[in-house]
Formats: structure tokens, sequence, C-alpha cells
């Protein structure tokens, strides 16, 4: 049943377990959104749109370049888990295909990892780290090859002066680090970005002249 099997929906039901699946199956587009699945997160190589949000996974392991051999994923969703601890390292290297990240919702702690909010092997376009409780500053490491192009870390506890290097991350339409701690000026120094469309800046300590 798995072989020709390019798209499996799942989604709104009360499944409680999912099994691996067999070596050979490569479903492009897998929705087990709002279900009752529990434990640790699947093994992310199964198709290229993968949406495992609105269950009770509490854990997802380090992921290496092992893992990721051979593996299509463009987007992985895992909004609305039990998911605890540190955000995992995921080890990015050249055949990095990851473009969308979404961990919103859940209970991560700690750090911002600096790798992520780096793109990731220059991949990855899309980081949601909305609603944890992230703490800690932002690392000042975007560097010029930055290609991220939507960062939503609103509702965490993360302080200090936004990252003057977020400068470089010319492809960068939305920024939204609402509900936070920072304390730092205005960035005006955004505007020179051609493609910011969307900035949100609220409840954080924000100061100085509005420009």
């Amino acid at each position: 049943i798995w072989r020709n099997m390019s798209s499996l929906h799942l989604h709104h039901n009360q499944f409680t377990r999912v099994s691996q699946l067999p070596a050979y199956t490569f479903i492009d587009d897998l929705d087990l959104s709002f279900n009752k699945l529990g434990g640790l997160v699947p093994f992310p190589s199964v198709g290229r749109e993968l949406d495992y949000s609105n269950n009770k996974f509490f854990s997802i392991r380090p992921l290496t370049s092992s893992d990721w051999s051979g593996s299509l994923a463009r987007s992985i969703k895992l909004a609305n888990n039990k998911l605890i601890g540190r955000i995992p390292y995921m080890e990015c290297h050249q055949d990095y295909n990851l473009t969308k990240l979404d961990l919103s919702g859940n209970n991560f702690s700690g750090l911002v990892p600096p790798y992520l909010l780096k793109g990731c092997g220059n991949a990855l376009e899309a980081v949601n780290l909305r609603d944890n409780h992230l703490n800690g500053t932002w690392p000042d490491e975007m560097g010029e090859s930055c290609c991220l192009v939507v960062i939503d870390l609103h509702g965490n506890q993360i302080q200090g002066r936004l990252p003057r290097s977020l400068a470089s991350c010319n492809f960068l339409e939305e920024l939204d680090i609402g509900g936070n701690k920072f304390v730092d000026v205005f960035p005006s120094w955004l505007g020179n970005n051609p493609v910011l469309r969307l900035l949100i800046l609220r409840s954080n300590k924000f100061y100085g002249r509005l420009s």
C-alpha cells in the first residue's frame, strides 16, 4: 500500500502511535496533525512536507548528517506539542534541504541556537520558535550569507539587543520578536532592508527616537 502513495493525510483523528515505515517508503506529503501521538518524534526522512503539529510528542533527538542523508524533507511542523528542554542540534551540511521549521507552541528553553538563525547551511528560509520559553540573548552571528525570509521569536524571554548582523539578511521579509525582553533603541538600521514588510516589536523595552 505504501509503494505508490504520494500523500497521506490522517489529521484530526485519535491515533496514539506511529510505527516506523518501511525503508523504501516515500510519502511526499505526510500530515499527522491533530492526533494524540506521543513519545519520540518519528524519523523525518519519509517525505518533503511533514506535519506533526498539535500532538503530544515530548522528545526529539539530536539529528546528525547520517539522519539527513537522502532526506528530502523541506518542511517540518512540530507546533503545539509538549517538546521540552533545549532545541536539539541539527547538523547542517551541503545536502541540507529543509527550508521551513516550525517549533512554536512547545516548552523549549535555553538559548536560541545560532546555527538556526544563520539559516543552517543557507537552505533554511523560515524559522518559527514562537511561544516557547527561550531566553538569553540573540547571538550576533547572522553573517552575510543569511538567507532567512521569516523569523518568528514572539512570546519568549529573549533579552538584550537586536543583533546588528540582521542587517545582512537581505531576504528577510518578516521579523516578529514581540513579547520578549529586548532592550534596545528603535532599529532604524533595518530600514535599509529592501524587502522587509512585517516588523513586530511590541511588548519589549525599545526606547529612544522613533525614526
